[in-house]
């Protein structure tokens, strides 16, 4: 079979030297095999309910076991019938050997696959000596079958090759044996016979494993049922309710990381045990993919108790363990994620999605596990229908940019305008850029669509400097942007074709997407370098460090519109705004207004010195055409939100 242990680092004997703390509860699905597992045997028990994938039973344990038996085997079948006192010392020393060696494996605490191959040897030869030793071709024939545990050992960690090594060394010294008595033609046929049969078992185990690969159904490094395996497993159809349960499993991909494939699969193999002792009567346990378990139980009670109950014993299985990865001991700790049937949906493969996104939820709150709540965070068939039509829309048609015009508190001029993303699909009505805006930056299609926007704008820019129309264009930059490498790159390409000065443009970029310092001074210092202003939106609301704020590449703040609108009803909103605008004129910043919606709003952020004002009291956003059709009564008059055009 070779299921890749032959990595050092993949044999550990998960029965640790340092004795970690075993879960011993009441419930364990042991099926047809109830009663062999017990508080006694946590491991047999954790690996009859997980239906014994052959990829759990760790070398060691196999050879403890092996060797337990080999004792007594050898010993009893060397000193049956009437041997000879040569055959009796013989088999008492074999016996002794093989006694000895077992007490030892029973107090290792790992193996190593040398050390494998040496016990695996040690059994072959011993068998191939009693088989020489003993004359009589009946007891030769029955002591050949002693090889079987020791073949099938070896084709479950080390495959075939050594297998047939095994039985070739074996069928050597049986048809010495029996070509003793009966001759070398009739040893022959007898020694092949019985090699057949030798063969059966470990041939059986190569031929099942590699079959249960081949049938996708099995996860190749647990043995558990994926996703399809899963699927066929559980009978979803009979409206019973049930519980599913992903385990999010943090410090296996830092482990891969850190140490290589290998041990990151040898600690999930570890952790897998671990819950396979824990998991309720009639449980069905599962790796669909990743670093995630999923543990699915049937319900008769309150399925919210349930879940809860469930989501305890799998966090408190995990937390117990010690995890030793060669000499180094690592981490471990589980996030769960829940989702119920019928309560949640009756489709497996909707309940896992539920339960993964609810895991991933978990993880990011750093708690030990959440229940599936409605859509939140979930990625839906509309929004993948949504998104696809977006990327339609990317190279077709349906969206455009409004722009909203800023206006200088003091001359009361318009000085430059937002760009504001607007789609309208055909055939629907309009999708708010609060709808598709999210969805764009957790697929990485917001790239694509803040290329887009400065493209658009910087084209408008043209057109409008041609009109002789000389105003500023501002675009929101998200915080995924600004992990692009690129980003400097491409918008100082886009100006520099367009042959457009680097101060018409200014990127803005919420207080919450500079959350990594270092970075943000790498991608927006260039740019403003370069002449590019650089706007800090929604300010105040973030988590930005005064400390910080004059290290970053900033030309502008712009005070976030919630404390603007709110400013004459709350003091201490009002206090934010004034204390805001004397923060950035002391650091040389312009200082925006967002959200002024009436007069009243307007004077007050003028009485605090604000520079620039903005909101729909002054002008909503407009489309290209109906801007530069108004924007003749706006530029030039001496208060902001004038419409009507000069007279000649």
């Amino acid at each position: 079979m070779g299921i890749g242990l032959d990595d050092p680092a993949a044999w550990r004997g998960w029965e640790q030297a340092q004795g970690a703390p075993v879960a011993t509860g009441d419930g364990a699905r042991l099926g047809a095999a109830d009663g062999v597992g017990s508080i006694w045997f946590p491991k047999a028990r954790g690996w009859l309910a997980l239906d014994g994938p052959l990829e759990l039973l760790d070398p060691l344990s196999v050879l403890r076991v092996m060797f337990g038996l080999g004792a007594v085997a050898f010993t009893l079948i060397g000193c049956l019938g009437s041997p000879t006192r040569r055959e009796l010392l013989v088999s008492l020393t074999v016996g002794a050997c093989t006694f000895a060696l077992w007490i030892l494996l029973l107090c290792a605490g790992r193996i190593t696959p040398n050390k494998c191959r040496l016990c695996s040897a040690f059994w072959t030869s011993s068998v191939a000596l009693l088989i020489v030793v003993d004359h009589s071709g009946q007891s030769a024939a029955i002591l050949g079958f002693l090889l079987v545990p020791s073949a099938v050992f070896v084709s479950m960690y080390f495959g075939l090759r050594v297998v047939l090594y095994q039985l070739g060394l074996a069928s050597l010294a049986l048809w010495l044996s029996l070509s003793v008595g009966r001759g070398f033609a009739v040893g022959l046929v007898l020694t092949l016979v019985a090699v057949a049969c030798m063969a059966t078992a470990p041939v059986s185990v190569l031929l099942v494993s590699r079959a249960s690969r081949r049938s996708g159904l099995v996860d190749p490094e647990t043995g558990l049922p994926n996703g399809l395996g899963l699927a066929r497993d559980l009978d979803t159809s009979s409206g019973r309710p049930y519980v599913v349960a992903v385990v999010a499993l943090a410090g296996v991909a830092e482990c891969r990381e850190a140490l290589g494939h290998r041990a990151g699969a040898d600690l999930l193999r570890r952790a897998v045990e671990l819950l396979g002792r824990v998991v309720p009567p009639g449980a069905r346990i599962g790796r669909v993919g990743g670093d995630e378990v999923v543990v699915v139980v049937g319900t008769a009670g309150p399925q919210d108790e349930a879940a809860v109950e469930l989501a305890a014993g799998l966090t408190a299985a995990i937390a117990r363990g010690r995890y030793l990865v060669g000499d180094i001991e690592v981490s471990m700790r589980a996030h769960v994620g829940l989702a119920s049937a019928p309560g949640d949906g009756d489709q497996l493969a909707d309940l896992l999605r539920q339960a993964s996104l609810s895991a991933h939820r978990a993880v990011e709150l750093n708690v030990p596990s959440c229940a599936w709540d409605g859509d939140r965070g979930a990625m839906t068939a509309d929004d993948l229908a949504l998104l696809a039509s977006l990327r339609q829309a990317l190279v077709g048609s349906g969206l455009s940019l409004a722009y909203q015009l800023q206006f200088s508190s003091v001359s009361g001029r318009a000085s430059s305008v937002e760009a504001l993303i607007r789609w309208d699909p055909p055939g629907a009505g309009r999708v708010g850029p609060d709808r598709f805006i999210p969805l764009a930056e957790r697929t990485g299609l917001i790239d694509r669509l803040t290329r887009w926007v400065v493209d658009e704008a910087l084209d408008a820019q043209v057109r409008w400097r041609a009109l002789g129309l000389e105003l500023g264009v501002s675009v929101n930059v998200s915080a995924k942007n600004l992990a692009d490498p690129d980003l400097t790159r491409w918008i100082l390409e886009a100006l520099g074709t367009r042959g457009l000065p680097a101060s018409c443009l200014t990127v803005e970029v919420t207080e919450s997407a500079v959350t990594d310092l270092g970075q943000a001074r790498a991608v927006l210092g260039p740019l403003r370098a370069h002449g590019v202003r650089i706007s800090m939106d929604d300010f105040g609301t973030g988590f930005t460090s005064l400390s910080a704020l004059p290290d970053l590449p900033l030309d502008e703040l712009k005070i976030d519109q919630g404390f603007v609108k709110r400013a004459l009803e709350s003091s201490a909103d009002d206090a934010i705004v004034a204390t805001t605008c004397d923060l950035g004129h002391r650091l040389d910043l312009v200082v925006v207004a967002e959200g002024v919606e009436d007069g009243a709003i307007e004077s007050r952020m003028v009485a605090h010195g604000v520079d620039v004002l903005q909101g729909y009291h002054l002008a909503r956003p407009l489309p290209e055409g109906e801007l530069l059709d108004r924007v003749g009564a706006v530029v030039g008059a001496q208060a902001p939100g004038r419409w009507a055009r000069p007279s000649a």
